[in-house]
């Protein structure tokens, strides 16, 4: 079935070429298809890749597995090539008792032009084993130059030529002589309306040759509507490309203006009659209304006028009356001083007793004061306790999770290859050097990253760990220092993933100051002293409570 629509499909395009080609006007199109080819090291397009065929799948029992899985690839062209091709050999998932696995293989061959060669994989379980077209790829190794990758090349074919955005009509193919010259491959549509290589021929069926450009037949329009030529209109006046009213016409509507006019003059003469009249009814009421309204805002001043003046003789008896009352006020505060004096005699006659008395409250209120500090001391040497309880777990739980890193080691390695194989999926850990690479160019994951975001010449400049985890690749973490620098730093006193030790041991060691990092690195120094600061007043707060 599936072979039966793959011949359908590939039918249906070689007619759809055969038929976009069937046009009289052609011309060569380039355009580029993209896939996986064979570039040089300028990057040009050399090729197709090499063939890959024959694939075999086999079918692996207790007797054993022959013959292996195989596929053959072949050269097709006229010079020897030496490559290693990486390929996978899959024992799909069949059940619990056999379950999906896999194995990598890296083969070196030399193919002899127009040579194939076969390569074979393994069985690794009971069960069908195949190598999957998608796992092979290949690296050359001579010629050197050559290289496998995905991008475009570039195609040539031929087109049916295009007048703007249309294929161009054929000779004889219909069109509107006024518009579509530019339409028709011979760059001509002719006055009958067919594309052909003579502009003018004779026009058919009575029709009339109008400028050279177009067939139109006579007495077609009406008045009112626009002509190219004269002959089109019916009637015998025309105008700047418009069709007029015939002279009988005209004549008839002018008798009718006339007419029209007389009566229109009659009935504007009686309008204008009852006008008049009805102007001067409405301006003696309207003049009549305006002096009712004229009268009676006089009397409402009048009554405001009224109703002022009693407000200003009630407002004249309120200042006598507060005349009277501040005179008492004054009686009052007299009274008031006189008998302050007395109370100033009465109180120096009883100042040793209140003395006194007094001392003996400030006493009492000292010790109570002397109380409550000595409780909010021991509060406070309590906290301080508690704090410092806290700070010596804190440091616990850090050497139990550094040693439990050293640890499981493996784990770790494989959470950071996770992590940054979603953006570079091609990488690996070297267990020899320590440090994440490209397998493709053996480059260093973290010189790699600050290339790309913060130096790109770095030169015979070193990446440095900050906190010496040359598995935490992350901008902070990273800073260009020059090699002869970096070998005056012991690394031994840096606290090993402790970021802040690292910082301390550079500024020590090389003398650098925070304005000699990267940004990146400042912005990182300014984000741990504000969060510092954050918690000290955090801790200063729960003291004050």
């Amino acid at each position: 079935m599936k072979k039966q629509l793959l011949f359908f499909f590939v039918g249906l395009f070689l007619i759809n070429s055969v038929l976009a080609l069937n046009c009289q006007y052609t011309e060569t199109e380039k355009y580029t298809e993209f896939g996986t080819w064979i570039y040089n090291s300028d990057g040009d397009y050399f090729g197709e890749p090499l063939e890959l065929k024959d694939f075999v799948s086999e079918y692996m029992n207790i007797e054993g597995c022959n013959p292996r899985p195989s596929f053959k690839i072949y050269n097709p062209y006229d010079f020897e090539i030496e490559m290693n091709i990486f390929y996978t050999s899959l024992h799909p998932n069949i059940n619990w008792a056999y379950p999906e696995s896999e194995q990598k293989h890296i083969t070196s061959i030399i193919l002899p032009p127009y040579s194939e060669q076969k390569i074979e994989g393994t069985c690794l379980d009971i069960g069908n084993n195949y190598i999957p077209n998608e796992s092979i790829s290949y690296i050359f190794i001579e010629p050197d130059n050559l290289i496998l990758k995905k991008g475009d090349r570039p195609l040539e074919r031929e087109i049916c030529k295009l007048c703007g955005n249309e294929i161009c009509l054929n000779d004889g193919t219909s069109c509107n002589p006024l518009y579509d010259d530019a339409k028709c491959g011979s760059g001509v549509c002719n006055i009958v309306g067919f594309c052909g290589s003579q502009k003018v021929v004779d026009c058919p069926n009575g029709k009339l040759n109008c400028q050279d450009k177009i067939c139109l037949e006579s007495s077609t329009k009406e008045e009112g509507e626009s002509y190219m030529c004269s002959f089109e209109c019916k009637s015998d006046r025309f105008d700047n490309g418009t069709c007029l009213k015939s002279s009988l016409i005209l004549q008839q509507e002018e008798d009718k203006r006339n007419k029209n006019f007389i009566i229109f003059g009659v009935i504007v003469l009686i309008i204008l009659s009852a006008g008049v009249g009805y102007f001067a009814f409405f301006k003696r009421k309207k003049e009549e209304k305006l002096k009712n309204q004229i009268l009676e805002e006089k009397n409402s001043l009048l009554d405001e006028i009224d109703n002022l003046k009693k407000d200003k003789e009630d407002l004249q008896s309120s200042i006598k009356s507060l005349s009277s009352e501040i005179e008492n006020m004054n009686l009052l505060i007299s009274k008031g001083k006189d008998k302050i004096s007395s109370l100033k005699k009465e109180i120096k006659d009883t100042e040793g007793k209140a003395k006194e008395e007094l001392e003996k409250r400030l006493r009492f209120e000292e010790q109570r004061q002397k109380d409550r500090i000595s409780k909010l001391t021991k509060q406070r040497e309590m906290l301080e306790k508690e704090e410092q309880k806290i700070i010596t777990i804190e440091k616990d739980l850090g050497s139990k999770k550094l040693k439990f890193e050293k640890e499981n080691k493996e784990f770790f390695i494989k959470k950071a290859l996770d992590k940054y194989k979603q953006r570079y999926p091609n990488i690996f850990y070297d267990e020899e050097e320590g440090y994440i690479k490209f397998s493709n160019n053996g480059d260093y994951l973290h010189r790699f990253i600050y290339r790309r975001k913060f130096d790109k010449n770095l030169g015979n400049k070193v990446v440095h760990h900050i906190d010496t985890d040359k598995l935490n690749n992350d901008d902070y973490n990273l800073i260009s220092i020059p090699y002869e620098r970096h070998k005056e730093l012991n690394h031994t006193l840096i606290d090993f993933k402790d970021w802040e030790s690292g910082i301390k041991q550079l500024k020590e060691q090389l003398d650098m100051e925070d304005s000699d990092f990267p940004e990146h690195i400042q912005k990182k120094i300014e984000e741990i002293r504000r969060q510092k600061r954050l918690g000290a007043y955090a801790r200063k707060s729960r003291r004050k409570r």
